[in-house]
């Protein structure tokens, strides 16, 4: 009988040994699950707005933001909110430099056509066709990317600012195709692969249109 008596409370703290073992790896998962908050495009609107979480952000309230320049608080990673700027129709300044998007987050500013200023520098980010639409900017700044290919810029008659310093760019031959690159223009070309093409041909055609070429 003692017997079965030991036997059972060996057995019980066994069980109970392993229940802990389990929360303590449940707990661990968690925590290495568990990361940094995102940068919430949301609550930069807000703040621009004046409008408390509780209160609700309507389209209305949106195409009142003209100026919009979103920073990354410490502790953040990743980004969430974006398709939220597409309703910001009359955008005219807007900043995410840094805060981590993509090429394929560019999709929600496709549409805003009142943008002048564009700075996207310090993303991770290789394709612009996105920006086709955006042919109003007279600024865009896309250094510190990843981005090889820049032929929709030659659409960008508009510009009369342009950083794209620090690419994997090769090819600038749409910069020459682009008819309002011209007097008092500055293109920024710096850290570039740039082609024996582009160092010889296409940057001086460029220089004899009056623009600033900085390589």
């Amino acid at each position: 009988m003692k017997i079965c008596q030991i036997t059972a409370t060996f057995v019980l703290l066994i069980t109970l040994l392993a229940g802990c073992d389990n929360a303590a790896n449940n707990t661990a998962d968690n925590t290495a699950f568990a990361g940094p908050p995102p940068l919430s495009i949301e609550n930069a609107l807000r703040e621009v707005l004046g409008k408390p979480p509780e209160a609700e952000l309507t389209k209305k309230d949106l195409a009142r933001v003209t100026y919009l320049k979103v920073s990354r608080p410490r502790g953040t990673r990743g980004v969430i909110g974006i398709p939220m700027l597409a309703d910001c129709v009359n955008l005219q300044v807007l900043d995410l430099s840094g805060v981590g998007i993509n090429g394929v987050s560019l999709s929600a500013l496709s549409k805003l056509e009142s943008l002048q200023e564009l700075y996207l520098q310090n993303n991770a980010i290789t394709a612009i066709y996105y920006l086709d639409g955006l042919t109003n900017l007279r600024g865009l700044n896309l250094a510190y990317g990843i981005i090889c290919d820049i032929s929709p810029l030659q659409h960008f008659v508009q510009l009369e600012y342009l950083n794209l310093a620090q690419n994997k760019i090769t090819d600038i031959e749409p910069l020459v195709n682009n008819v309002g690159l011209s007097q008092g223009a500055t293109v920024i070309l710096e850290d570039n692969p740039l082609s024996q093409v582009s160092v010889e041909q296409y940057i001086p055609a460029l220089q004899d249109r009056g623009v600033i070429v900085k390589w």
